[in-house]
């Protein structure tokens, strides 16, 4: 009887572990065939670093800081007007869809007797959602970018300040698309959008220029 028992408990842990290893096998089985092969990146890898160079249509108004000077008595208008745009970036690329970088951008152009000056820090994220399809959209891409930075409006004559954003945000937006491509570069168009502002300080920025990016890590080019 005792016998019988316990070859009872031993084919019943036996048909326990075979039945484990079946749902297993079965679970290993069912998933997709794209979570089993590895991530290959074929177009952005790696350390990435870039510049961007650009005309920009620049609009700004604003006050000095202090707050005696705070009213429209002291506001300034500048703009619409063309002014050069040179920014830096480097960071890094995780997949071809997705870079994080942060970004350097100062300002320096003039109107008349104005003078413009400033310098922004951004934190930059590329996305590319479209590497799925083919032609042109692997290599179209979004930038989302948000820092801080500060904007100082002189009359260059004098050296009087008319406006100051002391310390202000950044936002900005961009499309972007690497047209050209040789080795880890590319090369490519880029129209963007950027505001800044304070409580003293309001400034709009539109651009259509180029762009130039690196990427050292390995991509298998298809």
């Amino acid at each position: 009887m005792r016998r019988s028992r316990a070859l009872a408990v031993a084919a019943s842990l036996a048909l326990a572990g075979s039945t484990a290893d079946a749902r297993a096998q079965s679970k290993g089985d069912d998933q997709p065939e794209f979570m089993r092969e590895p991530i290959v990146a074929t177009r952005r890898h790696g350390f990435t670093i870039g510049i961007t160079t650009a005309p920009e249509l620049v609009s700004l108004h604003g006050t000095p800081t202090a707050y005696a000077d705070r009213s429209a008595a002291y506001e300034l208008h500048v703009g619409p007007s063309l002014a050069p745009m040179v920014s830096g970036y480097l960071g890094y690329a995780l997949a071809d869809e997705l870079s994080f970088t942060v970004a350097l951008e100062p300002s320096l152009y003039r109107r008349d007797d104005v003078k413009i000056s400033g310098t922004s820090f951004e934190f930059r994220i590329e996305a590319f959602p479209f590497t799925h399809l083919g032609g042109l959209w692997p290599d179209v891409g979004l930038v989302g970018r948000a820092g801080v930075g500060s904007m100082r409006v002189t009359r260059e004559s004098t050296g009087e300040l008319l406006a100051s954003s002391g310390g202000n945000s950044v936002v900005g937006l961009d499309v972007i698309w690497d047209a050209g491509r040789l080795g880890h570069f590319g090369v490519g168009p880029t129209l963007g959008v950027t505001y800044r502002w304070s409580e003293t300080y309001a400034e709009t920025d539109v651009l259509l220029g180029l762009r130039v990016a690196f990427y050292g890590g390995k991509a298998s080019a298809k």
